[in-house]
C-alpha cells in the first residue's frame, strides 16, 4: 500500500512538472507569436502607407487625377465661350467673347482682375475697364493659365511664362541665367514680347545679349541665308512692299544678313558671327540684332509712363516709319516729328541709358569709356554715298541716339534671341 503511494506521488509530481513546463512553453510561443504579428503588422502598415502617400501612391495619384480633371474642365470652360463666341465667318466677336466669359465662367479673371461687365444698355460698369480688346489674350481660371487665339484655338501656358507676358514691362531689362550658351561671358536680357505676333509668333518672349566688344562689317552680305532669313518678319513695314529679293539694294541684302538665323538645323555648320549665342534647349533662332521696329516697340512700352531725373524729364517717344524712295528703308520720328538734324538721325541724347539696367543705350550711354555703336537689322532710308553702299540702321551709345551708316562700317552686334514657347526664363533680380 505504502509503495503504491509512492509510485502515485512520483506520478502526480511527474505531471505537475509537465503541465508547468508546457505552461513555460506556452507562455514563450505567445510571447514569439505577440512579436511576430506585431512585426508583420508593422510591415503590412509601412506597405499601405507607401501605397496611400508614396510618388506612385493612392493618395498621389488621386491628387494628380483631380488636378488633370480641374485643369481639364478649366479649358472646356473657356473653349465652349470661345466657340460660343465665334461668327458664321469664323471671327471671334471680342464684344460676345468678353460678355460670355464674365456671365458664363465665374472665378475667371483677365490681367488678374474680373472682366468689366456691360449693362443691358451697353454700358460698363463702373470701375477700370478691363476687357480683352484684341487676341491672343490670357485669362486665368483656377490658377491656370489659358490662352485665347484670334483661330478660336486655346491651349495652356506656364504661370512663369503668362506673368511674363501679362507684366513685360516688369520683365524687360531683367538678366535671364538659364540661357546657356558656350560663351559664358555673354548677358542676355529679356527685350521683347510680342503679343500680337507682329514679328513672328504670338506671345514670343524675346531675349537680347549685351553688345560685345567684337565688331562686325556686313560686307558679307551676299552670304545671307536666302530660304530661312527673318528679315521680313522682323520688319513689317518694309515687306508690305513685297520686293524680290532680287531686287533688294545693298541696304535691303545687309539686312537679311543680319536677320539670317542660327537654329538646330544649320548651328554646327554655320559661319554667322552669332552662333555661339544658340542655346538649342532654349532658342528657336538668333539673329544678328532686332529690328528698327522691334526696338522702337519694347522701347516705348518700356518707358511708357517713366519719369527720368527725379521727374524732371519725360522719355521721348520713338518712332521708325519705312519710306520706300530710291534708298528704301526707315526713317526715325521723336514725339511724332523729326528730330535731329536729319530724319535719319534722332538728336543726341534721345534714348535714356539710366533705366533698365541700359539695355537700350549702354551703361551711362558709355561715355566713361569709349564710342560702341551696335546695328539694329533694318535698313536706314539715309543714303552717304559710302562708295555707293547702301546704309542701316544703328544704336550710337555714345550719343544716345539713333543714327545710320553705311554697312561696311565695323559695328557691334547685339543679337536677339527667339525663345521656344516652352522655355521659362528664370531672372535675375538687379539693381539698375
Amino acid at each position: 500500500m505504502e509503495q503504491e503511494n509512492t509510485k502515485n506521488s512520483r506520478e502526480n509530481g511527474i505531471k505537475n512538472n509537465l503541465l508547468i513546463k508546457s505552461k513555460k512553453e506556452l507562455k514563450g510561443i505567445t510571447l514569439i507569436a505577440l512579436v511576430i504579428t506585431i512585426i508583420v503588422l508593422l510591415i503590412l502598415a509601412g506597405v499601405s502607407i507607401a501605397t496611400l502617400t508614396g510618388e506612385n501612391g493612392i493618395l498621389t495619384k488621386a491628387n494628380e487625377a483631380k488636378t488633370k480633371t480641374e485643369k481639364a474642365g478649366a479649358y472646356e470652360q473657356v473653349q465652349v465661350e470661345v466657340l460660343g463666341s465665334m461668327g458664321a465667318d469664323g471671327t471671334i466677336d471680342l464684344e460676345e467673347l468678353n460678355n460670355n466669359l464674365k456671365n458664363n465662367i465665374p472665378g475667371l479673371t483677365y490681367n488678374g482682375k474680373p472682366i468689366t461687365a456691360k449693362s443691358e444698355d451697353g454700358q460698363l460698369e463702373e470701375g477700370e475697364e478691363n476687357r480683352i480688346e484684341t487676341l491672343p489674350a490670357i485669362v486665368t481660371l483656377y490658377g491656370y493659365s489659358i490662352v485665347i487665339n484670334a483661330d478660336g484655338n486655346v491651349e495652356e501656358i506656364p504661370k512663369e511664362i503668362a506673368d511674363i507676358i501679362a507684366n513685360p514691362k516688369e520683365y524687360y531689362g531683367k538678366k535671364v541665367i538659364n540661357y546657356n550658351t558656350s560663351d559664358k561671358t555673354n548677358t542676355y536680357r529679356i527685350f521683347y514680347v510680342d503679343k500680337a505676333g507682329d514679328f513672328g509668333e504670338p506671345n514670343t518672349i524675346y531675349l537680347k545679349a549685351d553688345y560685345s566688344s567684337q565688331k562686325h562689317s556686313l560686307t558679307q552680305y551676299e552670304l545671307y541665308d536666302k530660304e530661312n532669313t527673318k528679315v521680313r518678319e522682323m520688319n513689317p513695314d518694309w515687306a508690305k512692299v513685297d520686293k524680290k529679293s532680287s531686287e533688294w539694294n545693298y541696304n535691303e541684302k545687309a539686312a537679311a544678313y543680319l536677320c539670317s538665323p542660327v537654329n538646330a538645323t544649320n548651328k554646327a555648320s554655320t559661319s554667322l558671327p552669332w552662333k555661339n549665342y544658340y542655346d538649342e534647349d532654349a532658342a528657336e533662332y538668333v539673329i544678328g540684332g532686332p529690328s528698327v521696329e522691334m526696338y522702337v516697340k519694347s522701347y516705348n512700352e518700356a518707358y511708357k509712363g517713366e519719369t527720368l531725373e527725379s521727374g524732371e524729364k519725360t522719355p521721348y517717344t520713338l518712332g521708325a516709319n519705312y519710306r520706300n524712295t530710291e534708298t528704301p528703308g526707315y526713317i526715325y520720328t521723336v514725339n511724332g516729328s523729326k528730330s535731329g538734324t536729319s530724319d535719319y538721325i534722332t538728336a543726341n541724347d534721345t534714348l535714356d541709358c539710366t533705366k533698365f539696367n541700359s539695355m537700350y543705350c549702354g551703361k551711362d550711354c558709355l561715355k566713361a569709356t569709349s564710342a560702341l555703336q551696335w546695328w539694329l537689322a533694318s535698313p536706314s532710308a539715309g543714303n552717304i554715298n559710302d562708295n555707293g553702299n547702301g546704309c542701316l540702321c544703328f544704336v550710337d551709345c555714345y550719343n544716345a541716339r539713333l543714327d545710320y551708316g553705311g554697312y561696311s562700317a565695323v559695328r557691334a552686334v547685339s543679337p536677339l534671341v527667339s525663345l521656344k514657347s516652352n522655355f521659362i526664363p528664370q531672372v535675375e533680380e538687379e539693381k539698375e
